[in-house]
């Protein structure tokens, strides 16, 4: 299977096809193309607004477009999000956090992470003014796709911290690093043109914070945390965004 079809079904819900779980292998090929579906799924959500833009009020088209990306997104990723929000509040030390993380189902805080973070972006969302607001939703899917990737690269740099992903996750090289972070400026700078660069920086900052808070609070690199980190960047993302150019 082509590696691009594989980071299209790890990613999203599009799951056509035999099911069958993804090789470590398999895996490890496509994690460089993740971009290239936060750039589908950026497109898809923006055909969506251009569609209803003229039709609806701008406040029911964020709540269409926050609930398509809902939709079209791997429920692997919004549970995720859901389990480490509850492992974080809840748990005392990583061992009972990493034991919350395989509970089902979670809780109130899994709960209330996950409403706080889709109120945080519907809010950013419906504030951006309409000149900007289509940039914003096609990078928002773009960076935060491309930040898996990174979490799969940092794992493979040695460190105290690091958390581990042996046979949970494939670690990725510096060279296959580049090629997802080319697809990530390309669709960038497309985009947003030279301001992508400033907002890459100051996103990149607050992903290095997370990543640093994941680092501290759990030991072994799981879908769940990949789903929070995915959905911990998206919202960082769009709020970068309305900060910087609303």
């Amino acid at each position: 299977m082509h590696p691009v079809v594989i980071a299209l079904k790890y990613l999203t819900s599009f799951q056509f096809g035999k099911p069958k779980g993804f090789k470590y292998e398999e895996l490890k090929q496509s994690v460089p193309f993740f971009p290239l579906i936060g750039v589908f799924l950026g497109m898809l959500l923006v055909l969506e607004n251009l569609l209803f833009a003229h039709l609806l009020p701008k406040e029911v088209v964020s709540v269409l477009i926050l609930f398509t990306l809902f939709v079209i997104t791997n429920k692997r990723l919004y549970k995720g999000a859901g389990y480490v929000s509850e492992a974080y509040f809840n748990g005392k030390n990583s061992t009972q956090r990493e034991s919350i993380i395989k509970s089902y189902p979670f809780g109130y805080y899994g709960i209330l992470g996950i409403f706080f973070a889709i109120i945080l972006k519907y809010s950013a969302l419906n504030s951006i003014t309409d000149e900007h607001q289509n940039q914003m939703i096609a990078t928002m899917p773009l960076y935060s796709r491309w930040s898996i990737a990174y979490l799969a690269f940092s794992t493979s740099l040695k460190g105290a911290d690091s958390l581990n992903c042996d046979r949970l996750f494939p670690k990725i090289d510096f060279k296959e690093f580049s090629v997802a972070t080319f697809f990530l400026v390309l669709g960038g700078v497309l985009t947003l043109g030279i301001q992508f660069f400033l907002i890459f920086v100051i996103n990149f900052i607050v992903t290095i914070s997370g990543q640093f808070i994941l680092n501290k609070t759990f030991k072994n690199l799981s879908d769940s945390i990949i789903g929070a980190f995915n959905e911990f960047t998206e919202v960082s993302t769009i709020l970068t965004g309305f900060i910087l150019i609303w």
